[in-house]
């Protein structure tokens, strides 16, 4: 997961130098004020990528456990249905059970 902040830091870096009229790679023409600019910006968004990232995991995390409940829920509404069909079964033989015995 710590790609999207290489790819990030990458673009920052590019756009400090060409802001700074020097071709990527030979940082040079940049003053400091500037490059101090870029790197408190790298800082912040590195940062913000981090939050997002741990964000992103807590949301996972929830969902999965969401997913675990309903797959608990599942199959406690298919046990349950498989006892309510067994009881229907029984009472449906009951009074055939009944008839058979005179009644009673």
């Amino acid at each position: 997961m710590r790609k999207p902040s290489a790819v990030l830091l990458s673009l920052l870096l590019a756009a400090g130098a060409a802001l700074a009229g020097a071709p990527p790679g030979q940082g040079g023409g940049a003053p400091a004020h500037d490059v101090r600019g870029v790197q408190r910006q790298v800082r912040r968004s590195s940062a913000e990528i981090d939050r997002l990232q741990r964000q992103v995991e807590r949301q996972e995390a929830r969902s999965h456990q969401a997913q675990q409940r309903l797959a608990e829920q599942d199959d406690r509404i298919a046990e349950l249905q498989r006892q309510l069909e067994a009881l229907k079964a029984g009472a449906a033989a009951a009074p055939a059970g009944r008839a058979a015995s005179g009644g009673k």
